[in-house]
């Protein structure tokens, strides 16, 4: 016999999620008490279950595989829902195990509707979690324990992954039970007629055969399904233009030919160019979303067929692209009757098409000559620039929110190996730090650089407790852009620069990191100008231990190219299509790009 607690902290192990992260709290008292006594366990104690959540969601994303949190009743959960629904929205598996009242004296048994807290430090977490989480269940009997706990791995994983959570009693924690007489959680089979499938994948070979302009979108759920390999023979095999959205620009190589950049309103110009002037897109495991696709959403891709693979029939049936075809399939069984397809059908090379989207990609860089000789402050261009040349091929870089979370993406050219972490549905401040260290204790051996705002650190400045603790040799760069620039940009374009809680005259100001590092006991540099950040960087990537780099950066850097409105000759306002980014195009040379017929304007 056994308690439950210790049956728990061995079923982390099982699973492959030994590392398990953590604050503690007497409402999981029973359960830290399983973790203590299993030798296989690494408990990770982060200072707050906010930062604790995002620890166990870096750790999966890098290990591609579950993570684990534990929280205490009432706050403990509470505090964790960000994290979690962080996870939800970008598809990441969580386990989270809450501990909860005894079941004598918790809301979710009273049977009183509305009674808002019963036990000790309290709160009925389910209802609150239930719209975020594929399985949420309180474990009221001690003798389910084992069903519960492999159902929720199962829901966490599979299909379109996401977080599941168990709510376990203090008295279901402690309980006595014999683990050779648990039952287990059986699946309902799910065995699936490729043969549709199958049709499916001719017809769109066909189509690609067909096609004189193709482009693949390359999104998350290829990683998701472990489809790397399969991606990338595809792409190898078809030999067309690729373009990643936000969460798949670490697939393949910046340098691989078929690679011609990001996508979205914060896209690049070559990766934009590339999708509108498409007239076949095939999207895989990526969802689609607006900041992708332009929120004129009807002008996407608006001359091509458009198919999309996705697990998830939601994002397939959604009222935004008008879909030709839509694939409903794990990315890697898609790839793989597509892999069998081509060899028995191969699609002909569409060489000028692919050194059109080669030529864009060389001809219109981020890192522009105006951007490259910007002395001081610091451009944040220039900063990702520098890292993206410094990082090795086995590298995670990380960004959160604001400017360094667009920025990220136009910039960071990926080697092979390399890992680019951000939190892409949500863009949620303060991310950074947090996903670094889960990041470190899912592959300890990468060089991990996070990169985050002065006014996102604050969010969960109480970690770099945690990576003192530990040792972690994390490169955290700070960029002091004087508080939130991203919405002072926002406020300037369309507010006439009323300034309110975004810089220190209306409320906003970030304290002396040099004095926090000090205090924190952390390796502390700054760089103020471009000579500083040539000269000094690769040191600083160098460093043994952790290291806070303070970079003082322009208080108005704007994300370019971005999707904006422009002012007509009439002096009305128009918002552009993907393809027309600012800052705009001599027009006789934006149209002397477009295949496609361009947006007409009722003054042009």
């Amino acid at each position: 016999m056994i308690r439950v607690a210790d049956y728990i902290a061995e079923f982390c192990v099982k699973i492959g999620s030994p590392d398990v992260f953590l604050v503690s709290g007497g409402g999981m008292m029973h359960m830290l008490d399983g973790l203590a006594c299993n030798e296989n366990i690494n408990v990770i104690c982060a200072h707050n279950e906010a930062a604790a959540a995002v620890m166990a969601e870096g750790y999966s994303r890098v290990k591609n595989n579950i993570g684990t949190l534990f929280v205490t009743t009432g706050p403990g959960g509470t505090n964790a829902v960000t994290g979690v629904v962080d996870a939800w929205v970008d598809s990441i598996p969580l386990l989270v195990l809450s501990g909860q009242a005894k079941r004598s004296q918790n809301v979710y048994n009273s049977g009183s509707p509305g009674l808002r807290s019963l036990g000790g430090q309290e709160v009925n977490i389910l209802p609150i979690v239930k719209s975020f989480t594929k399985y949420s269940e309180m474990v009221n009997d001690p003798e389910k324990i084992r069903y519960h706990l492999e159902k929720a791995v199962y829901y966490a994983k599979t299909g379109r992954p996401g977080p599941s959570w168990l709510d376990v009693p203090l008295d279901v924690q402690a309980a006595m039970i014999d683990p050779e007489k648990l039952e287990p959680f059986v699946p309902e089979s799910c065995d699936q007629d490729r043969s549709l499938l199958a049709g499916q994948v001719k017809v769109i070979t066909e189509l690609l055969k067909n096609s004189q302009r193709p482009v693949i979108i390359a999104g998350h759920g290829i990683r998701l399904a472990h489809a790397e390999e399969e991606f990338l023979r595809a792409v190898e095999t078809l030999n067309i233009p690729v373009v990643a959205s936000k969460l798949g620009q670490d697939l393949m190589d910046y340098d691989n030919p078929n690679y011609i950049g990001f996508g979205g309103t914060k896209g690049t110009r070559a990766g934009n160019f590339a999708m509108q002037n498409a007239d076949l897109v095939l999207a895989i495991g990526s969802r689609l979303a607006i900041p992708f696709t332009g929120y004129d959403y009807e002008l996407f891709a608006r001359e091509a067929k458009k198919i999309a693979v996705d697990i998830d029939p939601v994002e397939l049936n959604k009222n935004t692209i008008d879909l030709d075809i839509k694939v409903q399939a794990d990315a890697k069984e898609f790839l793989e009757i597509l892999l069998d397809e081509l060899q028995k059908n191969p699609v002909s090379e569409k060489k000028e098409w692919r050194e059109r989207c080669q030529s864009w990609k060389s001809r219109y860089p981020v890192i522009t000559p105006e951007i490259s000789c910007h002395q001081r402050p610091v451009c944040s261009y220039n900063l990702f620039d520098r890292l993206s040349d410094l990082l090795d091929k086995n590298g995670i870089i990380i960004a959160d929110a604001g400017t360094v979370y667009c920025i990220i993406s136009q910039v960071h050219h990926v080697k092979a190996g390399q890992r680019v972490i951000t939190p892409a549905a949500l863009g949620t401040m303060g991310l950074s730090l947090p996903l670094g260290i889960g990041a470190y204790f899912a592959n300890p051996d990468a060089k991990i650089v996070a990169v985050t705002g002065d006014g996102s650190l604050q969010m969960n400045i109480q970690e770099l407790q945690t990576v003192f603790h530990y040792r972690i040799p994390l490169k955290l760069f700070v960029v002091n852009n004087d508080g939130y620039v991203s919405i002072r940009n926002t406020q300037n374009s369309y507010f006439n620069g009323r300034f309110c809680g975004s810089n220190p005259a209306s409320g906003v100001s970030c304290p002396d990191l040099k004095k926090i590092a000090y205090a924190y006991g952390i390796p502390y540099e700054s760089l103020h100008d471009q000579d500083e950040l040539d000269l000094r960087l690769p040191g600083i990537i160098d460093m043994p231990g952790p290291v806070i780099c303070e970079v003082f950066t322009c208080p108005d850097q704007q994300i370019q190219p971005s999707v904006s409105s422009k002012v007509l000759p009439n002096g009305n306002m128009a918002s552009m299509p993907l393809e027309d980014l600012w800052p705009f195009l001599p027009r006789d040379e934006f149209l002397r790009e477009m295949i496609v017929k361009p947006v007409k304007y009722d003054d042009e």
